[in-house]
């Protein structure tokens, strides 16, 4: 079999698959050499988490080995996990809808060979969710306040405020 279909094979496929013809140009998917799944994740975000990367905001990913992973914007938390679907999601880099100039202006019958860079059966929903302030009430119960005339500092257990940020996940 060749490395690209012709019409004619891409036609006796469509008819097996129960396909009917119909009009416009014809993307074919070919799986690159370069087939990369392991060093790239999806996630699904909600538009609020999408506007807030796309305006180059700062993201906190936090989480400990035993935790599940938080994302944290400034004024939002976001529960991540794992989603599994049993439809098999490609990433191709160039994929054309029958919406865009490019397949609009193709002739009808024309064949595109485009490639797929990675496949997941898996990928990342992004929640809102509470923050999760169990970490920080623990932390706080370690070294009390109890006014200055029963003040000892021990450096060892005073809670600061970078190891709120890296231990609560909010």
């Amino acid at each position: 079999m060749s490395s690209s279909r012709t019409k004619e094979e891409i036609v006796e496929t469509a008819k097996a698959a129960g396909l009917t013809a119909t009009k416009g140009p014809v993307q074919v998917l070919k799986f690159t050499e370069q087939l990369n799944t392991d060093d790239l994740k999806l996630f699904e975000l909600p538009s609020q988490l999408l506007a807030t990367l796309e305006a180059g905001d700062t993201v906190v990913l936090r989480g400990e080995r035993d935790d599940n992973a938080v994302l944290c914007t400034k004024d939002t938390t976001f529960e991540l996990k794992v989603a599994e679907t049993s439809n098999t999601l490609l990433l191709t880099p160039v994929l054309s809808s029958p919406t865009q100039a490019d397949f609009q202006e193709a002739e009808n019958g024309s064949i595109f060979h485009r490639g797929v860079n990675a496949c997941f059966s898996t990928y990342f929903e992004a929640r809102v969710c509470r923050p999760h302030l169990d970490k920080l009430k623990r932390l706080l119960r370690v070294s009390p306040y109890s006014g200055p005339e029963h003040e000892v500092i021990d450096y060892d257990v005073i809670v600061t405020p970078q190891k709120i940020s890296t231990e609560v996940m909010s």
